[in-house]
């Protein structure tokens, strides 16, 4: 029989001997694979999250980037559906990533940005191209704000795409830091090994 118990973050931090914040980002920016119910304070994790969790420990502690791990997880376990299990309700949702997540989620986020830019100026052009019942101040105020929204837009995605080019590149810094530092840890074992046999 499974183990139906639910853990809160505190509990597994406390399994994996791990600072309740570490887990706290990787539950960040790995949600889409950690089997959880409820919201916010009260989200609680499944058993079958545990597996999840040290397979992420694993995997950071052998240098991979989150797009890495990301890739890793996708292989030995499922996406997640959020649920919610109080007595009034039984529906589930799809359970969503974090926004600061690079990679797949972020890319779709821009790709729904522009989506919806293009839909929503298409129909203005529609409708400021037909002869307009209002004032013509009017008209050109809201052609203005119209604009407005678009270079706003524009802006935001910008801003996003850059500051998801820099957490990568910081991850791929942290990941050669960690590979240097194996590298020094062998050359100074070495060199340790060769003073004792003298």
């Amino acid at each position: 029989m499974s183990d139906a118990k639910l853990y809160s973050i505190a509990a597994i931090a406390r399994k994996l001997d791990a600072p309740e914040s570490t887990l706290h980002a990787w539950k960040n920016r790995f949600d889409e694979f950690l089997p959880c119910v409820g919201s916010g304070r009260n989200r609680r994790f499944r058993a079958d999250a545990i597996p999840v969790f040290i397979a992420i420990q694993n995997l950071l502690g052998a240098g991979l980037s989150t797009n890495d791990i990301k890739s890793e997880l996708s292989k030995s376990f499922p996406r997640t559906i959020e649920t919610d299990q109080s007595p009034a309700s039984q529906v589930s949702v799809m359970s969503q990533s974090s926004v600061d997540a690079p990679g797949v989620d972020s890319h779709l986020t821009a790709a729904i940005g522009a989506e919806i830019a293009r839909a929503i100026g298409e129909n203005l052009s529609r409708y400021f191209s037909q002869p307009a019942p209002l004032p013509d101040e009017t008209v050109q105020h809201l052609k203005a704000q119209a604009e407005e929204q678009q270079h706003t837009l524009c802006s935001l995605q910008d801003e996003n795409k850059a500051l998801v080019d820099k957490l990568h590149a910081l991850e791929n810094e942290l990941v050669r830091l960690r590979k240097d530092r194996r590298e020094m840890e062998k050359y100074l074992l070495g060199k340790i090994n060769t003073a004792q046999k003298k």
